[in-house]
Parts: structure tokens; C-alpha cells; sequence
């Protein structure tokens, strides 16, 4: 009985201040902003931390990364700081 009670009250809270839909957004977000910040490496061939879903790069053996030549070049950081304008707007990305 007292268990009913406290689903219940969580069920309200959830109806009442939008939990569930909030802890959802905010977990598309961090995704987005993780995709975002990757995609730089996924370009230029380091897959290592691609996402299954994202891509199966990783798997592949004969992949070209062009990453450390990027960052030796100091083109990495110019295309991070671009990067990171998206990576910090990601909430407007989402369709509401």
C-alpha cells in the first residue's frame, strides 16, 4: 500500500514539473555535443571514438588518420574552436 503511494507521488512529480521529459532532453544534448566534438576526428579518420551507431570505422584496418598531422599543422585546434560554437549551441540543434 505504501508503495502505491510513493509510485503515485513520483508519477506526479514527473506529470507535474516535467522530470522525465527534462533528464531526456538533457541526455540529447550531451549527445549531440559528444557527436559534435567527435566529428572532426571521424572526418580525418580516428574513429576511436565513434559510437556504433554513428560509425563502424573502427573496424576498419586500412583507415588513413589524418589526425596527429592536423594537430602537428595546429589545423586541429583552428577546427576545434570553430567546433565548439556548435558543440555549445547543440540545445538550439534539437527540434523542440
Amino acid at each position: 500500500m505504501e508503495a502505491d503511494g510513493i509510485v503515485e507521488g513520483f508519477l506526479k512529480s514527473v506529470e507535474m514539473h516535467g522530470l522525465k521529459y527534462n533528464r531526456l532532453i538533457a541526455q540529447k544534448i550531451k549527445g549531440i555535443q559528444k557527436d559534435l566534438a567527435n566529428a572532426p576526428f571521424h572526418r580525418l579518420g580516428q574513429h576511436t571514438n565513434c559510437d556504433s551507431y554513428f560509425c563502424n570505422g573502427s573496424n576498419l584496418q586500412n583507415t588513413l588518420n589524418l589526425v596527429p598531422e592536423a594537430e602537428n599543422n595546429e589545423i586541429m585546434s583552428e577546427i576545434q574552436n570553430i567546433m565548439s560554437r556548435l558543440i555549445t549551441n547543440a540545445e538550439s540543434l534539437l527540434e523542440n
